[in-house]
């Protein structure tokens, strides 16, 4: 069976943000996880930013508190699964990006949403049944992506540099949750020189032009409760990182709890793609 990914709109990839439709077999984001579950209320379109590009460290985290029975849902898994969850080990902040053409032009492209940051939990579980490939195109190029099984969930978070966040809401509203997948890449994604930008500091780093991870935004179920995609069909290619600057220690919030994390070294950077097709 072919599973196709159906762009909701035509823009130019420079200028894309990987917002996407999915036409996918079921109703995978549509429909609840139990009897008698509830849904968040839907996040108004009109409101929703766009995608921000996300620069991920390696951390590790103290306060979360994991429940149990938490189902996901993506473009790869429609039917849903319910994986082990484990540590926090990635932490994701915006981040503006400014790349430098051959004729010395730069352009910029900016945060979209200052207070959607990212916390990543390592996941396991059973072998699932995935696409073979998925073809994805970014500001860095396009090629086929081969994805092996998922192993992070990551949930839109709170972050402050100063103190525990305590916001009213779990967690920031217009940003998704999202599965990632590490992958393999056939294709050709070249990386021009970059400055990048985000709460730690201002970079100049090298940036592998070989992805290593592939994340879809997820709705996810829990104890009733269902958290919707906030951009139906978007989606994230990571690409390694060498070095930028840290600061210790961060606070997040999100529904997992409150944390203290510990920022050890950066990690991947994330684009918002954009993808034609994916094929068991």
């Amino acid at each position: 069976m072919r599973v196709r990914l159906i762009p909701t709109m035509r823009r130019p990839i420079l200028s894309a943000t990987g917002v996407l439709a999915l036409a996918v077999a079921g109703t995978a984001f549509g429909a609840t996880a139990a009897s008698g579950a509830t849904a968040r209320a839907p996040v108004p379109t009109a409101k929703v930013p766009k995608l921000s590009h996300q620069l991920c460290y390696t951390s590790a985290a103290k306060g979360f508190k994991i429940p149990a029975g938490v189902t996901l849902f993506d473009a790869f898994t429609p039917g849903g699964f319910t994986p082990k969850i484990g540590a926090a080990t990635l932490n994701c902040n915006p981040v503006a990006k400014t790349v430098k053409s051959s004729t010395g032009k730069t352009t910029t492209y900016p945060i979209t949403y200052p207070a959607g940051h990212l916390a990543c939990f390592s996941i396991t579980g059973k072998t699932l049944k995935l696409p073979k490939f998925i073809t994805v195109a970014n500001q860095f190029g396009k090629g086929m992506l081969f994805p092996g099984q998922p192993d992070y969930l990551c949930l839109p978070t709170w972050k402050s540099l100063v103190r525990p966040p305590h916001n009213k809401m779990a967690e920031p509203p217009f940003l998704d949750h999202f599965t990632c997948y590490p992958v393999k890449s056939q294709g050709k994604f070249t990386v021009p020189p970059l400055i990048l930008r985000d709460e730690f500091g201002k970079s100049s780093p090298r940036v592998s032009n070989v992805p290593t991870q592939l994340c879809l935004v997820t709705k996810k179920a829990v104890h009733g409760r269902i958290f919707k995609v906030v951009h139906p069909g978007g989606l994230l290619v990571c690409f390694p990182v060498n070095k930028t600057p840290i600061r210790n220690p961060v606070y997040d919030q999100n529904q997992f709890g409150n944390a203290r994390v510990t920022i050890r070294q950066v990690s991947v950077l994330c684009l918002p793609s954009v993808s034609s097709t994916a094929t068991p």
